[in-house]
């Protein structure tokens, strides 16, 4: 019995270890994400007209801002309100954010929403992608991570756009939206 017993709490451990570091919040496999190049000019007021204007700026204790569009309006609202952003650039590796826009048409919105990051880096070597996407019905938040780690980087900032699509059914109850640093993938 007491084989049993030692059995049973083994296996306990092990299972409950193999679900550690899995969050249940993750929505990351029902979305896709995208980065297009945002240039080297950070565009006037694209932190103060974020959804997360309150906790957006530029530093990693900070989030980075982000926008939700629902429709192709929204796009069109973007793209009047910061006509300094390259829409037609695209650049070290990246399409355009234009290329990435034009994916996205009324059908595309009737049942989902695209996430836009906007994500300035100290250097432009440095490259950047999604760790996770988690809403937990109320919050909504993109984890940013840098995916490249190179001995040397160059001195200029370059700025990138991290696009998500993400079904309207997982974020039309969210209050709280939110991009934040993630670190270096491993």
């Amino acid at each position: 019995m007491k084989r049993l017993w030692s059995f049973v709490f083994a296996c306990v451990i092990v299972f409950g270890m193999l679900g550690c570091g899995a969050n249940k919040n993750s929505v990351y496999d029902e979305c896709l994400a995208f980065v297009a190049y945002g240039g080297t000019g950070t565009p006037k007021g694209i932190y103060a007209m974020s959804l997360n204007s309150d906790r957006a700026g530029y530093g990693l204790e900070k989030e980075f801002p982000i926008y939700r569009f629902d429709q192709l309006e929204d796009v069109e609202w973007f793209r009047s309100t910061f006509p300094s952003v390259p829409f037609d650039q695209s650049g070290r590796g990246h399409a355009s954010l234009q290329a990435t826009f034009s994916a996205c048409d009324d059908a595309f919105f009737e049942k989902n929403s695209l996430m836009l990051v906007f994500v300035a880096a100290s250097s432009g070597s440095f490259r950047y992608g999604v760790r996770d996407v988690l809403c937990d019905g109320e919050s909504f938040y993109i984890d940013v991570e840098r995916t490249n780690d190179p001995e040397v980087a160059t001195d200029n900032m370059a700025y990138w756009f991290i696009l998500v699509t993400v079904p309207d059914a997982i974020v039309d109850g969210c209050t709280t939206f939110g991009a934040r640093y993630a670190g270096v993938k491993k």
